[in-house]
């Protein structure tokens, strides 16, 4: 359904921010609750190649610098999906971007909880979890990257 609904979008070379925030709207993509629409659990591949697909021609548009957390953040989703490896992660990489390159922008923190989460599960099991040191003080040093911007009862040194 997605190809005939969207086929406008995907056959034009570039996007623009307000055409892919557009899109995330319409299919409640930043929304939680009963109200949400949520492909990468359903396993929904057609669209989450479409998705990848109108990314990739946002991105291609040489979007804002302020627009391109949007952008890392749901080509880690995607990427998570498509791409899946226990051993190296393009997701990872693009949230590590968005949270370092971005930290004020209101994207990092979701970009950094998602990287949590990935950790967590990656290193999660019947015994427990068990984050590698070197793992949790990256994610230590990521948090207090975006601490002045986004967390109130961040102590400065």
């Amino acid at each position: 359904r997605i190809w005939k609904d969207e086929k406008y979008l995907l056959d034009k070379n570039h996007i623009t921010f307000k055409e892919f925030r557009n899109f995330i709207l319409k299919y409640k993509l930043d929304a939680s609750g009963e109200d949400s629409f949520d492909p990468f659990t359903d396993k929904n591949y057609p669209f989450v190649i479409a998705f990848f697909t109108l990314i990739q021609k946002f991105v291609k548009s040489a979007p804002e610098k302020e627009q391109m957390p949007l952008a890392l953040y749901w080509l880690a989703k995607v990427d998570a999906i498509l791409n899946f490896s226990y051993f190296y992660s393009f997701s990872d990489l693009y949230l590590k971007e968005c949270i370092t390159s971005y930290p004020s922008n209101p994207y990092a923190p979701k970009c950094y909880q998602q990287y949590k989460d990935n950790i967590v599960f990656a290193y999660s099991g019947s015994g427990g979890t068990d984050i590698p040191e070197d793992l949790r003080m990256e994610l230590k040093r990521l948090k207090e990257i975006l601490a002045p911007f986004h967390y109130r009862h961040h102590k400065r040194k």
